[in-house]
């Protein structure tokens, strides 16, 4: 942790290092602020190390009283919080690390790329990707669940799975989507934003205005939103009910079927478009490529450049929308029915 105090410019600092023989290590920086801020505490910011020589021009005083360090991250200097801690790097090349008592050692699961500080001997760190949590286990452990190190073998995964971690909804195999109908889901593009109505208005957004909240319905039909437990295949259309819908009518929609565009909410079943969807990774996520399934124009994607973009039907069939997809309750049954027109 760092003690929000003035930055303190070593004025003259650069010219006395540059008229030395020897060029100034990081180990150097600490001392010269160490000495000009009467701090033990002290840690320096060593610039320009690669013409040969550095340069030390900030000081800072740390509040943690241990080990000090530069982080992997951000490149500053940076003191452990407890006397007794060092900081500890992951494999080289890697940006983990984190501060450990000296008696431990850092071990990290490279197939995850998460560590943690463990017993020095004998223990080995392993990440489970479906509860996102990791352990230090004893050696010889096959994997950990989540709760247990488990001994024995690891499970085989099922067959014609799409396997890709951490996610939350991923298709269960190259033919289907995973999402099924009569749940409800949050879609989310891969910058994180959320697809959600436009605050005021009826077109929608990629934006994180309700990245907590919005979420859609899956229907096979305007007249079908029945729950099921088998998921929507590649073939299947399928209709997005809005659960929401504008702030001043009460009442769920759905997402219009105009073309060339952006998506409009409306409650007329007979304007509402229908979508497909395949399962598909970014960055060894899983999630959907969604598109549109309106004959007139099969293609989905981002409809004009903006911080927060709308979307929008395409002629172009070639074209889909990654996104993310994390099943959430419906409103009805979250409350229960109570005060929820989703029924149109």
């Amino acid at each position: 942790m760092i003690l929000s105090a003035p930055v303190i410019l070593l004025a003259g600092l650069a010219a006395k290092l540059a008229a030395a023989a020897t060029p100034i290590s990081q180990e150097d920086c600490d001392r010269l602020c160490q000495d000009k801020l009467n701090d033990p505490h002290a840690v320096g910011q060593l610039y320009d190390i690669h013409n040969g020589m550095g340069s030390c021009d900030e000081c800072i005083i740390c509040i943690g009283e241990g080990g000090k360090y530069t982080d992997p991250n951000t490149g500053r200097r940076r003191c452990c919080e407890k006397k007794n801690q060092v900081f500890m790097n992951g494999p080289p090349g890697s940006k983990l690390g984190k501060c450990c008592d000296a008696s431990q050692a850092y071990l990290v699961d490279t197939t995850a790329q998460k560590g943690d500080c463990c017993p020095a001997t004998n223990h080995v760190y392993l990440w489970d990707a479906k509860s996102q949590l990791g352990s230090c286990c004893p050696s010889g452990t096959a994997y950990f669940d989540g709760l247990k190190c488990q001994p024995g073998t690891v499970p085989e995964p099922k067959p014609h799975t799409i396997s890709c971690s951490p996610h939350s909804v991923c298709a269960s195999s190259s033919k289907t989507t995973g999402l099924k109908q009569g749940h409800c889901f949050q879609l989310m593009d891969t910058k994180g934003r959320t697809l959600s109505l436009h605050r005021g208005g009826t077109d929608y957004m990629l934006q994180n205005e309700y990245d907590d909240l919005y979420h859609f319905k899956v229907c096979a039909s305007t007249t079908d939103c029945s729950p099921s437990d088998k998921e929507m295949t590649v073939n299947d259309k399928f209709f997005l009910q809005d659960e929401f819908g504008t702030w001043n009518v009460d009442g769920a929609g759905w997402i219009d079927n105009r073309c060339s565009d952006h998506l409009y909410f409306t409650q007329d079943a007979k304007s509402a478009g229908a979508f497909q969807a395949a399962p598909w990774c970014v960055d060894g996520k899983c999630g959907i490529c969604l598109k549109s399934a309106v004959d007139a124009c099969r293609g989905l994607e981002i409809i004009c450049p903006a911080t927060t973009p709308g979307i929008g039907r395409y002629v172009n069939s070639n074209y889909c929308l990654p996104m993310f997809v994390k099943e959430v309750p419906c409103m009805r049954e979250a409350f229960g029915g109570e005060g929820f027109k989703t029924e149109l």
